[in-house]
């Protein structure tokens, strides 16, 4: 059995932890942790293996983690159709949510028709997983 070179960092399991399969880890976190405004928490990699797995968590979603599995060289889970249908999340300040997102992903709805429509925004992720993204109440948003 491959040996772990990396201890997995994460501290007691969450109640919630949603796993995610993805082509990139790297990309996926930098999209999770810049645009969405996570944290990564925790990684395992198998020594030998392409098993790479890496955790994120929000301090304002106490109790809920994303954790993506690298499954390279196989496709992701997001990119096929009947998969995972979307991830709701809310966040403190819709609008600079979406204006740290910017370009840099594919908009499903963009803020533009979501003020028209008062609808969520909606994003795909790098693995096209849609991220569905509504102002926390709590938050004045």
């Amino acid at each position: 059995m491959p040996q772990s070179d990396n201890k997995d960092t994460t501290d007691s399991p969450p109640a919630i932890d949603v796993h995610l399969d993805v082509l990139n880890i790297e990309v996926t976190c930098a999209f999770w942790c810049d645009k969405l405004g996570f944290e990564p928490v925790g990684e395992v990699r198998m020594a030998g293996t392409f098993l790479e797995i890496r955790s994120v968590e929000r301090h304002d979603l106490p109790g809920y983690r994303f954790t993506f599995h690298c499954c390279a060289p196989s496709p992701a889970a997001g990119s096929w159709k009947g998969s995972l249908k979307r991830i709701c999340l809310r966040v403190a300040d819709l609008d600079e949510t979406a204006r740290r997102i910017g370009d840099d992903a594919p908009w499903v709805v963009t803020p533009q028709e979501a003020r028209a429509d008062a609808a969520p925004l909606r994003v795909l992720d790098p693995n096209g997983y849609q991220i569905e993204l509504r102002g926390d109440p709590r938050a004045g948003s």
